[in-house]
């Protein structure tokens, strides 16, 4: 059995933030920020990753302050050599309900 590395999830909307697991892929990541948000259907919904918090490759491939995960290749390059990540969310949902301690 070989030891593995957690590599951790920062999710942020707003003021709240959540940590969790870093999912494998896209599709996992963006089901669990909907899961935590819980947007209405008709809502926005978009992820983005400040630079400072993603892999250098992606950093010198982007001129914004933000690298918008549109699909899974983005998520692979943002995450390509990070131990965690920080991902914000943007959507026109209420924000969602305290965690219990």
């Amino acid at each position: 059995m070989s030891l593995q590395r957690q590599r951790l999830l920062t999710l942020a909307y707003g003021d709240m933030e959540t940590i969790r697991m870093l999912p494998t892929t896209y599709a996992e990541l963006d089901a669990l920020a909907r899961d935590w948000t819980k947007p209405p259907p008709d809502a926005s919904f978009s992820l983005r990753v400040p630079v400072e918090y993603a892999s250098l490759h992606a950093a010198r491939l982007v001129a914004g302050p933000y690298i918008y995960l549109t699909g899974e290749d983005s998520y692979q390059i943002a995450v390509m050599g990070v131990q965690g990540l920080r991902v914000e969310i943007g959507t026109d949902a209420p924000p969602p309900p305290d965690e219990p301690p």
